[in-house]
């Protein structure tokens, strides 16, 4: 074939040869550029399946557009001869690389994820690869992963199983060598159906092989092989590789599960924790626990919030045992009732112990038993049955914290402060603060307000409840910055008022430290002063995720600190690790530093794990806008609408996004419909600005710049980062604007 031409590509050089084809490069001489060939030959061409299988490939490769997979340009015949044009990848296969030397495990983790992320565009697409291994991946000179020859792929049928799924499975199986065969997953040995969590399996042996230099299944015969494939468990990373971080192993071992329903559930979330992986340096040992939310087995079945506040409650008096990495409650509470072993458990949320209970009501006893179990062996460490009066759960709380202590302290030492200010004085109090972070935690309007009622009401019961005055306060900002429907002038005096009660009542609580951040950063503007109230918070408790966003918020908007942001919400990610809202907020740093590929394929790892999470959906339509995909970002955006409801920030960038693919009648329709909003309650000044940037109406965006800065806009600090105002960063007015803010020294600007 070398010097031979096909219609008008010149063959020049044979690259390769696979089961299905042989790879030449080859000059397109019509637009002077080289090209990939992928040729069937004539034996195999001569052969219907064979035909079809090419064809296959071509139409899977044609419905994929992702920088991590090849381009096809083109199927053609020519000659009786039957090709595919492909993007020509320089570089090196995966599989050389491994050969080659040792990876440097940050190119373990990148190199993975990319595979990840072409693995997740794929599946999202209805496509799985099927024959996931190191020589089907190119790896740049710039250290771009490359996915290659879906030759096997499979297009996923909707809603039944796909008849052709087992006979592709047992046509590919006894043909393979055993390279190829090492990365199959059981049930596709087996001939059974398999769907993603196959590739996921396959991706995992990659990561092995990655990280040690092995393959975690061996065997001198096909037979034996499958064998060990079917049977043994692979050798721990850890002993092939001592340096590996944990956060990988965990990652490596859930991949290469046995049974399917035990991996991860997608590409997506497989990504996620691989970004999350710490592979800079080795850490310090830190026992970790999670606290499940009790389960209620009153017989009225009433005490669901009691249950969940005891178990939030516990979760806050652990986090003031040093050394002891607390999981929030977000990722604990995201499993109950999915009946998952308590192993299962311990790895998604990477923790070491799991602390799990029950209550029991009845008129005023309670019954509540708790138990900590070893989530690595599944062993239970102690058991304990509390038979008390209602008014005793305090000290229950106690009993519960200083018998984990206890059984943790042999191998860290650890010590409990203890803070009475976290308490009630009566347990009407108590009942009405638990109700309210019940209502708290769901954080949409109707919620908050019933949140504000309930902290108000322990309040009332109690003066000196520090909690419950720093909740108040919490719930204002929230009004003010969160919801967006109440006005500075409404809420900050008052949230100034009910965070200084708290922090004269409990000093040494971290819920008032973080509220002042909060007010510090969206109303004062002051950075000296939010960084030093997050700090405090962080310091208090260590393990705040919560606190911990917000200020990797600070970092990326009043600061410019984009990699001290990630870093911190990596930190984040690893106390909450199924918290998607973090995710989230990673995808817009990326977005902020006008990465906008990685800030999409952040967001879509979200997406892919939840495709119900609305906000996940509205960081790809701000993502789509920059990217100028204007229909795109108008179907993400509508999706947020429809998941979780239209507010003014919605309406503006709708707005926004039709401004700038000329749809201006469409776009001042949802101007009308926000004015409308504006005139039956507050509204947020800066999503006007924004609405009218997408019509390129510059001085009205200035008019209600200027607004928003005199009424205190919560979001304004948004403009310092965000790309929608790129367009005024020329503006003497804008400079002006930002040294109002005193953003004018900001970093990365």
């Amino acid at each position: 074939m070398i010097g031979r031409k096909l219609a008008h590509y010149l063959i020049r050089e044979k690259l390769g040869t696979g089961g299905m084809g042989e790879v030449y490069l080859a000059e397109d001489t019509k637009l002077a550029r080289n090209v990939a060939l992928k040729v069937l030959p004539p034996e195999l061409a001569a052969h219907p399946d064979r035909r079809e299988r090419f064809h296959r490939e071509a139409k899977a490769v044609a419905a994929l557009n992702h920088p991590n997979i090849v381009t096809l340009y083109s199927v053609e015949e020519t000659e009786g001869v039957l090709f595919l044009t492909l993007e020509l990848v320089e570089g090196e296969t995966l599989r050389e690389k491994i050969d080659r030397e040792p990876l440097p495990m940050e190119q373990v983790l990148e190199i993975g994820a990319q595979i990840g992320e072409a693995l997740a565009r794929a599946h999202a697409a209805g496509i799985l690869h099927r024959d996931l291994k190191p020589h089907n991946v190119m790896v740049t000179a710039e250290g771009r992963a490359k996915l290659l020859d879906f030759g096997l792929a499979k297009f996923l049928a909707p809603a039944a199983s796909d008849p052709e799924s087992a006979t592709m499975a047992r046509e590919t199986s006894p043909g393979m060598t055993l390279g190829t065969a090492g990365y199959m997953a059981p049930e596709q040995a087996l001939g059974k159906d398999v769907d993603a969590r196959a590739d996921l399996f396959a991706l995992g042996v990659v990561l092995y092989e990655m990280a040690t230099g092995k393959s975690p299944f061996r065997g001198e015969t096909l037979a034996a092989f499958f064998d060990s494939l079917l049977h043994d468990a692979p050798a721990s990373p850890l002993s092939l590789n001592p340096t590996l971080p944990s956060d990988l192993v965990r990652v490596i071992e859930r991949a290469l599960e046995k049974e399917p329903k035990r991996r991860y559930a997608s590409a997506g979330e497989l990504v996620s924790e691989l970004r999350g992986a710490a592979a800079e340096k080795p850490r310090t040992r830190r026992l970790s626990i999670a606290v499940l939310p009790f389960r209620d087995l009153s017989p009225e079945r009433d005490q669901d919030y009691f249950c969940q506040g005891l178990s939030e409650e516990l979760i806050n008096t652990l986090a003031a045992i040093p050394g002891l990495r607390v999981l929030a409650r977000t990722s604990a509470f995201a499993l109950q009732g999915q009946g998952l072993d308590v192993r299962e458990i311990g790895r998604r949320l990477r923790a070491d112990t799991v602390l799990e209970g029950s209550v029991r009501k009845s008129g005023r006893r309670l019954r509540i038993t708790t138990q900590l179990v070893d989530a690595a062996e599944g062993h239970m460490l102690w058991s304990k049955k509390f038979d008390r009066d209602l008014d005793d759960v305090f000290s229950v709380q106690d009993e519960i914290a200083e018998t984990v202590a206890s059984e943790l302290q042999t191998e860290l030492g650890l010590a409990r402060e203890r803070s009475d200010a976290r308490r009630a004085s009566n347990l009407e109090a108590y009942d009405a603060y638990l109700r309210g972070l019940f209502a708290m935690n769901r954080w949409t309007e109707d919620w908050v307000e019933r949140a504000m009622g309930s902290f108000e009401q322990a309040v009332a019961k109690d003066p000196g409840y520090a909690l419950a005055h720093a909740a108040i306060a919490e719930c204002l900002v929230w009004f003010y910055s969160g919801i967006g429907i109440r006005s500075a002038r409404e809420t900050i005096p008052r949230a100034r008022e009910a965070v200084a009660k708290a922090l004269a009542l409990g000093p040494e609580l971290p819920e008032p430290h973080k509220v002042q951040g909060l007010i510090a950063m969206n109303h004062d503007w002051d950075r000296k002063a939010a960084e030093e109230h997050f700090a405090r918070a962080i310091e208090l408790n260590p393990s705040s995720a919560d606190a911990r966003v917000w200020n990797a918020w600070r970092l990326s908007l009043l600061e410019g600190s984009y990699e001290e942001a990630l870093s911190e919400l990596r930190v984040a990610e690893e106390l909450d690790p199924l918290d998607l809202k973090i995710k989230t907020q990673i995808g817009y740093v990326y977005y902020f530093l006008r990465n906008l590929d990685r800030a999409e394929a952040q967001l879509r790892s979200v997406v892919a794990i939840d495709p119900h999470f609305a906000f996940a959906h509205y960081g790809l339509g701000d993502v789509h806008a920059q990217q100028g995909r204007y229909a795109e970002a108008l179907s993400e955006l509508e999706e947020s609408v429809r998941l979780g409801g239209s507010s003014v920030n919605h309406l503006s960038i709708l707005s926004y996004v039709n401004g700038l693919a000329g749809r201006a009648e469409e776009a001042r329709r949802f101007i009308a419909e926000i004015r409308s909003r504006s005139a039956r309650g507050y509204a947020s000044p800066i999503w006007s600005a924004v609405a009218h940037l997408g019509l390129g109406e510059v001085d009205a965006a200035f008019e209600w710049l200027d607004r928003a800065f005199e009424e205190k806009d919560g979001s304004l600090i948004l403009i310092a980062a965000s790309p929608e105002f790129d367009p005024l960063r020329g503006d003497p007015r804008f400079r002006a604007l930002l040294e109002r803010l005193g953003l004018g020294k900001r970093k990365n600007y």
